[in-house]
């Protein structure tokens, strides 16, 4: 008898034993379910504010809709056309407008000027006006950034991660050079003190920073190129170039600089060693640049002729063409090259062979987006594929 009690005490002090492990595993699962909740709130709440995010699911929504082209064109005259993302975007003399690939106007600004210049990155474009101090940065479907400069602005530049730089004048020096990053923050500054700026570039990662500048003493006109380090705050070059004035200057890819004067196009590493040249023919009339190319549209008063040059982003010379009539208009799609002239909008290949021509009347201007060709008559936006 005792031997079998003793049986029922042990039996029972497992099963007491058992049911206290099994309601710690439920304490612990109800527990860890409800941490993962809580993580897990926490993290779509940050998501869903995260302003990139709200930006992107924005463009994203911006992109829907529209009745397709053709689109009426906007009043006044156009001054610029480019593209951010697969928008194009059309800088006129009072206004800039955005239009998704449906025809639809995602964006407008008003009160501009013929002063107003812009400068595109991947998903966003800076806004600013010569001679003022507002500048603006939107996407396609907001406004990111609306502020005053501390003087008025000279020029601008912004890459293709949103990272932007202004030059603008000064009290006490002739120029000051603002880098900003994607969000607006102030990231590094310099003041030139001995030459008026004519251009800045950003590279791609954000890292360097060019400033052209020019100097006109002693009666002769000199190209002067700063190269920055900006995580350093330091420069790490500057470069005298005598008797050339700059017209253009970018970086081609992480570590290259490509600067374009009335004389010749150069190549630059960020250290300053200069890579390649080519000499310039004639006075450039037009420039279109896309990753990896230069074409160039020369004209020379002694024979009054024209020519399209193509060059890598290494200033090698890929061909040159002597158009038949006047370029009008030219533009980079993602296979071929476009020219407008009087006659209508030709396609060229990569050696400017001629591939098709399109005998259109009342053309003034065409702009590529992707494998998409837009034209401009002065009643309609028209698209070509």
């Amino acid at each position: 008898m005792e031997k079998s009690l003793n049986k029922q005490q042990v039996d029972f002090e497992k099963v007491r034993k058992k049911r206290q492990r099994a309601q710690t595993r439920k304490r612990m699962l109800a527990f860890g379910v409800i941490v993962g909740i809580v993580i897990g709130i926490v993290r779509i709440n940050n998501f869903f504010i995260d302003t990139a995010f709200i930006v992107r699911l924005g463009d994203m929504a911006a992109s829907f809709g529209g009745e397709g082209f053709p689109s009426p064109i906007p009043s006044g005259s156009i001054r610029n056309i480019c593209a951010v993302g697969n928008n194009l975007v059309i800088l006129g003399d009072q206004n800039l407008y955005i239009y998704n690939s449906r025809g639809r106007i995602v964006s407008h600004m008003q009160q501009l000027t013929q002063s107003t210049m812009i400068s595109t990155g991947e998903d966003r474009v800076l806004t600013y006006t010569v001679g003022t101090r507002r500048f603006s940065v939107d996407t396609p479907s907001r406004n990111l950034i609306d502020r005053e400069a501390e003087y008025s602005i000279l020029t601008g530049d912004m890459n293709d991660r949103g990272d932007f730089v202004l030059a603008t004048s000064a009290t006490q020096y002739l120029a000051l050079v603002t880098v900003y990053d994607r969000s607006g923050q102030r990231i590094f500054g310099w003041a030139s003190a001995e030459n008026p700026v004519a251009g800045v570039a950003l590279s791609p990662r954000g890292d360097r920073l060019a400033v052209a500048g020019v100097n006109t003493q002693g009666g002769v006109i000199r190209t002067i190129l700063f190269i920055f380090d900006i995580p350093g705050q330091a420069e790490i070059t500057r470069l005298d170039i005598a008797s050339e004035m700059p017209l253009d200057l970018t970086f081609t890819d992480m570590d290259s600089i490509a600067l374009l004067t009335d004389r010749a196009y150069r190549i630059f590493s960020s250290g300053g060693d200069e890579r390649q040249r080519h000499d310039i023919e004639g006075n450039i009339t037009a420039l279109e640049r896309r990753a990896g190319e230069f074409l160039m549209l020369t004209y020379n008063p002694e024979s009054n002729s024209e020519q399209l040059v193509l060059l890598s982003d290494s200033l090698r010379e890929i061909a040159r063409k002597n158009p038949q009539e006047r370029v009008r208009d030219m533009t980079f799609g993602d296979r071929f090259i476009y020219i407008l002239t009087d006659s209508g909008i030709i396609t060229l290949d990569r050696a400017l062979t001629e591939r098709e021509e399109y005998y259109l009347r009342g053309v003034f201007a065409i702009h590529a987006v992707g494998n998409r060709l837009y034209y401009f008559t002065p009643e309609e936006i028209r698209v070509m594929r």
